[in-house]
């Protein structure tokens, strides 16, 4: 225990210059990476750190070409792949249009955008981005709602997902972003933080003075641009989902430093309702999970770096893995398949191994509608990033 506590102190103090130094010139060849005995892994790209940045976002556009955004550069990343997805026909640099996106979504032809980082350039904030010529690129940059806090975080705003009504959009924030605004909030906002017993801060420093309501999700209206708050109380989850049944779920984050104390909660899959409170509170004050007016998880899954998730219901796989939501862990370098079955008002849940490499820094994944596979991409941190497809095999081994 106290080798581990040595090695996550001595790991958290590298500087982005030494993670350059020393990361990975290439991406994870397939042959290398773990995978469930039914399905198939193959990389499509090995980028270019120097030219085309560190990965950590992932869309389909209306052509099923896939939208990359780097984590610390600006531009974003357009792969144009053959019809069967097996193949990379062109990438581009996208220079003209703001990067630095951790959430990135396409509905009616335009595409949305969460920036985390706030420049001379662009602020952080949703942005929609519209093609006015009609050339298949987005070239008009509207920015519809600024984000305030430390957005520039890895703690800021992240994923984008659409709303089962096609009117909204919904995004999942870490706990060092300010509520958006203008907001109309589906339950009240406490006014003083209520926590469990006197506090104490964390004595690094990491989210000191950082209150209630904690990591959020919000939902943005379209028609009234405005935003009602969904749920609060995360530290940081970074993506979320909805299961083939639209119930919404998100992955959260652990304090890792905190592991052995009394008020470390591991990462976690959350079931997400309307006005839900899961309840992190900063320093040594989080609500413990066995209280009656906090939501617990549907399953809690240990240490961990949570990054993208998706749901298999459009895949082309076999009818339990479309059954399933799939979570992605940066640190781990895994995948994994988590069962979800309903139970009362919400959900058991049992997880499966289904992908694993070392090092596979995974940071985004999504179903391709054109095909049905998995596609995701690897980076963060200035990591090597690539590309991968993940297909069910037409016969069982």
């Amino acid at each position: 225990m106290i080798k581990w506590c040595i090695c996550a102190l001595a790991l958290s103090a590298v500087t982005p210059a030494q993670i350059e130094k020393f990361a990975m010139s290439v991406a994870l060849p397939a042959e290398q990476i773990e995978i469930d005995p039914l399905f198939t892994v193959s990389q499509l790209l090995s980028i270019d750190r120097e030219s085309h940045g560190s990965w950590v976002a992932l869309c389909e556009d209306p052509l099923h070409r896939l939208v990359i955004s780097p984590q610390h550069r600006e531009g974003l990343i357009r792969v144009t792949l053959n019809d069967a997805g097996t193949k990379v026909k062109t990438i581009e640099h996208l220079k003209h249009l703001p990067g630095k996106a951790q959430g990135l979504l396409y509905h009616n032809g335009a595409l949305y955008l969460v920036r985390n980082e706030t420049t001379k350039a662009h602020s952080a904030g949703l942005y929609r981005l519209d093609d006015t010529d009609a050339d298949s690129t987005p070239d008009r940059v509207t920015l519809l709602s600024r984000f305030h806090g430390a957005p520039q975080s890895e703690h800021g705003p992240h994923a984008l997902l659409l709303d089962p009504t096609g009117h909204g959009l919904l995004l999942v924030a870490g706990n060092h972003t300010d509520l958006p605004a203008p907001l109309t909030a589906s339950f009240s906002i406490p006014e003083k933080e209520d926590r469990v017993g006197e506090r104490i801060w964390d004595p690094r420093g990491h989210a000191v003075d950082k209150r209630a309501p904690g990591g959020w999700i919000a939902r943005y209206s379209l028609a009234h641009k405005n935003w009602e708050l969904i749920a609060s109380g995360f530290r940081n989850a970074y993506d979320m989902t909805f299961n083939s049944r639209g119930d919404l779920f998100a992955f959260d984050s652990d304090m890792e430093w905190d592991r052995g104390t009394p008020w470390y909660r591991p990462t976690a899959l959350y079931h997400v309702t309307i006005g839900a409170e899961f309840g992190w509170r900063s320093g040594t004050s989080k609500w413990p999970w066995e209280l009656p007016d906090v939501c617990p998880p549907v399953i809690a899954l240990g240490e961990g770096s949570p990054t993208g998730v998706f749901a298999g219901t459009h895949a082309a796989f076999p009818p339990a893995y479309r059954e399933s939501v799939f979570v992605m862990d940066w640190s781990h370098g895994a995948i994994r398949r988590i069962s979800v079955t309903p139970k009362g008002t919400s959900y058991t849940a049992e997880a499966h191994p289904f992908l694993r490499g070392r090092p596979l820094p995974l940071t985004d994944g999504i179903v391709r509608q054109s095909d049905g596979a998995i596609y995701f991409i690897t980076g963060g941190r200035f990591t090597q990033s690539g590309l991968y497809r993940v297909a069910a095999r037409k016969t069982s081994p």
